[in-house]
């Protein structure tokens, strides 16, 4: 209260230091935080605060007197923030798991679905698995239903467990480990009990063993009774039927475009049928036209639409792009796909990109450990990490301990101090002192805070960073600091005198 006796705060406290500079130390709920007669100047958020008095001859010149806290993060509690280090005021315990538009948090075993503005879409959720597109699904006793990521209910599929999102307008359940679909409207589509499923950009393709069933992207459904080999091509403008060493190719809408004969298997791959007659050939779908293999084929490989990989049998392989124009190699590479429109190469260790048409060999002391994202490839050397552009050039002009793919605008890295965000341009966004940082949405971040110790002064303006195990006076200006078991010293004067300007933002 203040002088009067009139009440400052109507607020529960447990402990209340004596007030300095206008300032307290308090505890409430077990945990401690700083008033002033405004109310909190740092939340009761940490595990313990101390009050350092502080006159020194510095301060007594400029006229000062002050009372400094050193305050402790919280005990590996998970806080959600944003690239700007902003907290997103989303209280939970864990992170279950994450789609590309949903977040699925717990809090005291329930949980909790977030969409990608962070609103929250259902409290009052269970038990909640994603399935794609933006769908998830919620069980109740043994019925299952399918929510959009707007939580609005889109069908039942009783006791049929959804597995995946087909398209925007199918769910492909389990049950007993056969398939079967439904229409978002929770109708069957496929009334077989599936075996084999398979994915493509324009066509599903479904097959128990004694008949196959097309779903096309408009929602045709194609049913065989027969007992096919069923070819998808990745890109999924075409599909084929093998029966009795006969191909034939059809388009989306079912109609048949070529049959062929092959004495060995065939292979669909970028609108190109790849079979053996007399020799092996390739029927480029688009247009008809034919060319030959000069040698045995032995496989294919697909990275996607872009790329493919063709191995004859005397081991010789070649790299083709989706054009079907040849990539030139000097050596066989064992090829990995790392991003749209680039190809990590290797081969006894050494590594090369290619990307844009060109390749680029790496230093042979780098360890490519990470996938590219945004044009950004991870590498190591020397127990340090960075990034590498699809040119193999370094980027930032810096290194870490660690380092994590970018999401969206930012990147999670670890200093020798912990971990913080860089930007594009490889800046800090803030202090590296969190214990452990992961990517949620796009651009938003969970961190795990570990206990640590700061000092901040009455203002919140910090002084030293909350990055030390333990922090002691040794007398009037001299400061130890514990920092992963080495003992660290500072001048308090000299941190008075390069305080920063700048509060945090609690």
């Amino acid at each position: 209260m203040d002088q009067d006796g009139s009440y400052l705060f109507d607020e529960d406290f447990e402990f209340v230091y004596p007030f300095h500079l206008g300032r307290s130390i308090v505890k409430q709920k077990g945990r401690w935080g700083v008033v002033s007669d405004t109310g909190f100047v740092i939340p009761p958020i940490y595990h313990d605060v101390e009050n350092y008095y502080a006159s020194t001859d510095d301060m007594q010149d400029a006229g000062e007197q002050a009372g400094f806290y050193i305050v402790t993060k919280v005990d590996y509690k998970p806080i959600l923030r944003d690239i700007n280090f902003r907290e997103l005021k989303i209280d939970f315990d864990r992170v279950v798991s994450k789609d590309e538009d949903l977040l699925l948090v717990e809090k005291n075993g329930r949980s909790f679905l977030l969409n990608e503005e962070l609103d929250l879409l259902d409290e009052d959720a269970v038990k909640t698995t994603f399935i794609g597109n933006g769908m998830y699904f919620q069980k109740e006793e043994k019925e299952h239903f399918v929510f959009d990521l707007n939580g609005n209910l889109k069908c039942s599929t009783s006791d049929y467990r959804p597995y995946k999102m087909i398209f925007d307008n199918y769910v492909l359940c389990k049950r007993k480990g056969k398939y079967y679909v439904f229409s978002i409207e929770g109708d069957s589509v496929c009334q077989s009990k599936s075996k084999k499923f398979q994915l493509t950009a324009e066509t599903a393709f479904i097959s128990d063993g004694k008949k196959y069933h097309i779903l096309l992207k408009d929602g045709t459904v194609i049913t065989s009774k027969k007992n096919l080999e069923l070819l998808a091509d990745n890109e999924g403008k075409f599909y084929g039927t093998v029966e009795s060493g006969k191909v034939k190719i059809y388009n989306t809408t079912g109609s048949k475009l070529f049959t062929v004969k092959t004495t060995s298997t065939p292979y669909l791959v970028n609108g190109r049928l790849i079979y053996k007659s007399d020799q092996w050939m390739v029927l480029n779908l688009s247009n008809g036209q034919e060319e030959s293999l000069e040698e045995e084929l032995s496989d294919v490989e697909v990275f996607d639409q872009f790329y493919h990989l063709i191995t004859f049998k005397n081991k010789k392989q070649k790299l083709y792009n989706n054009q079907w124009e040849e990539i030139k190699l000097n050596k066989r590479y064992r090829i990995k796909y790392w991003e749209e429109g680039s190809l990590l190469l290797q081969s006894q260790g050494n590594y090369l990109l290619y990307a844009n048409g060109e390749l680029v060999e790496l230093p042979t002391t780098w360890e490519i450990i990470g996938p590219s994202h945004f044009g950004k490839i991870i590498a190591k050397e020397n127990n340090r990490e960075f990034f590498i552009n699809q040119k193999g050039e370094l980027l930032f002009g810096k290194t870490f301990e660690k380092c994590s793919e970018f999401n969206g605008d930012a990147a999670a890295v670890k200093s020798y101090y912990g971990w913080t965000l860089i930007n594009e341009k490889g800046d800090y966004l803030h202090f590296p002192c969190f214990g452990e940082i992961m990517n949620a949405t796009e651009n938003t971040f969970i961190e795990l805070q570990r206990v640590t110790y700061g000092i901040f002064d009455q203002n919140g303006n910090q002084l030293l960073a909350p990055i030390y195990q333990k922090i002691e006076w040794v007398d009037k200006d001299l400061i130890s600091c514990l920092l992963d078991g080495q003992i660290v010293y500072f001048h308090f004067s000299d941190l008075l005198q390069n305080r920063k300007s700048k509060s945090l933002q609690f």
